[in-house]
């Protein structure tokens, strides 16, 4: 393997924005990318498995299955995320909080340490997690989001 050229990615988030964009940049390289999401892609764009970051029952059948199909696992994307509408914080409903949360945060961790799993029986691997600029700079100004 040279490269990129024949590795085995997985990328959660595959149907939105960066994950979509994630799965063809690493497709075009010549990277068998397993997408992930609760939605199916609207045009079929090689292996998708459909996927709820916040059960880890789902993330490890679909690590598990990525395994059985590919043999192995050379990559990991976490680009799964989502942000409110743009609300501010005095108006946030908790349950809006508690998914933000349990998407962007639990559901890296979960997958990571579903995935680290794999690649440490392995030996190696690559895990890149996407985060929001938000992260950085609190509030995209002149945004109202948490």
């Amino acid at each position: 393997m040279t490269g990129m050229q024949g590795s085995i990615a997985m990328v959660t988030g595959s149907t939105g924005g960066v994950g979509q964009a994630v799965s063809a940049w690493l497709g075009a390289r010549g990277t068998r990318v397993f997408g992930l999401d609760r939605r199916a892609p609207e045009t079929s764009s090689g292996d998708f498995l459909t996927v709820d970051v916040l059960d880890p029952a789902s993330i490890e059948s679909c690590t598990q299955e990525v395994v059985r199909r590919a043999g192995r696992v050379d990559m990991l994307v976490t680009a799964a995320g989502l942000a409110e509408e743009p609300t501010p914080a005095e108006e946030m409903t908790d349950a809006v909080w508690d998914l933000t949360i349990g998407v962007n945060l639990r559901g890296a961790f979960l997958t990571c340490r579903s995935v680290g799993r794999v690649m440490l029986q392995q030996g190696a691997g690559r895990i890149v997690n996407i985060a929001s600029m938000s992260g950085n700079h609190v509030v995209n100004v002149p945004q109202q989001q948490v």
